[in-house]
């Protein structure tokens, strides 16, 4: 098996090296189909497991071979080791026969498209957690290689794939999640109609701070559902928590990756408008609080309890502040004491803005004016 071995690297390398067979015309052609056939034939007899890894992966690490890989026979041949007791073996050879749609999708693409179904089908009838991994991984390798060609296919995969998220180990959540982050980039649109229950998904994997590798995951799904599916801005207003997780990435953790990647997500997801925002927080805070009306009642008291005694002990040990109070409230008093233009006050009536001077309405450049006609002119004049 060594000798075979080393033979399969050599022989390999030589027609990779020399331009004379990476053509595809002249007298080097028919010593490389050759080689590819000789190739191909190792990775599917051979008796030793090395050795047909060995044959598989010369051919996936160089395009040169996908002219002489891209024949019938060749083909037939490769698909037979989707069939492979070793799971390494499997998964480099999708590589290539991915990768040899382009070159000869009639051969390819029906028994593509038959390997698809196989894998959802196993995906969904699987009895162990480890063979739902070997089939996520290799439906992303799949998608990763053939991404013209799986594109019709997005959405089964992504319908099958998502209702697995909550409820799967920590290892098989994070594989999922690689898979969903995949998908977006390769159509993006098909996962918009089920775009809420994916981000609900999602947060709750960034949740789970046991799991460094599953929240790394839940991030490049974030990031690349924001990027590729249209979900800016909104995971913000729904979800008011996920900003204070993505700064509390940035703040605690010391892996470089995951820092990174929640500074790519943060900046992918965009700016949300502070008073939205704050709506938002409230918003979801108040249906906390009716979902716990005890808790948030004690914690609304502690919190006012907190703000009087810092404020009376703030008052009642400087006096400074007694008499800065005091001027503060004479000078309210006495602002409100005269009348005021109300030149800043933004028009929301429905009816037709009243017209001045100068045909000049009273509504210009989003204020409306008092009624007092001094006040009105100073506007103006103003404006």
């Amino acid at each position: 098996p060594v000798v075979r071995r080393e033979a399969i690297h050599a022989v390999a390398h030589i027609v990779m090296a020399d331009p004379l067979y990476r053509s595809m015309a002249g007298a080097g052609v028919e010593v490389a189909s050759e080689v590819v056939q000789r190739l191909v034939s190792a990775a599917v007899i051979d008796l030793d497991r090395d050795v047909r890894l060995m044959a598989v992966q010369m051919l996936e690490q160089s395009s040169h071979f996908d002219f002489h890989m891209g024949k019938a026979q060749n083909i037939q041949d490769l698909f037979l080791l989707l069939n492979d007791e070793v799971f390494a073996v499997r998964v480099t050879v999708l590589a290539v026969i991915g990768r040899l749609a382009n070159m000869n999708p009639a051969h390819v693409m029906p028994s593509l498209r038959r390997m698809v179904v196989q894998l959802l089908t196993e995906l969904e009838f699987a009895r162990t957690n480890r063979e739902r991994e070997e089939c996520i991984q290799l439906l992303m390798v799949l998608v990763r290689a053939a991404e013209n060609w799986v594109r019709p296919y997005v959405g089964d995969i992504f319908r099958t794939v998502l209702p697995r998220i909550d409820d799967a180990p920590a290892a098989l959540a994070s594989k999922l999640l690689d898979t969903v982050a995949t998908l977006a980039r390769v159509g993006g649109s098909d996962l918009v109609p089920h775009i809420d229950q994916l981000l609900a998904s999602i947060v709750r994997a960034l949740g789970d701070t046991g799991n460094a590798a599953k929240r790394l995951s839940a991030l490049q799904a974030l990031s690349s559902c924001a990027s590729f599916c249209g979900m800016v801005i909104e995971p913000y207003a729904e979800y008011p928590q996920l900003f204070a997780m993505l700064a509390d990435i940035l703040k605690s953790q010391t892996d470089s990756r995951m820092r990174v990647e929640a500074m790519r997500t943060i900046g992918a997801l965009g700016a949300i408008d502070p008073h939205r925002f704050k709506d938002a927080a409230a918003a979801a805070n108040a249906s906390s609080a009716a979902a716990n009306p005890a808790a948030a009642a004690a914690t609304t008291v502690a919190a006012a309890a907190a703000t009087n005694a810092a404020n009376s002990a703030h008052r009642g040990g400087n006096p400074q502040a007694r008499r800065d109070d005091a001027q503060a409230k004479k000078k309210k008093k006495a602002r409100h004491g005269r009348p005021q233009p109300n030149a800043m006050t933004v028009f929301h009536g429905e009816e037709q803005p009243a017209r001045l001077i100068g045909d000049i309405p009273s509504d210009s450049y989003g204020t409306s004016f008092s009624g007092n006609e001094y006040y009105t002119e100073v506007s103006v004049d103003a404006l």
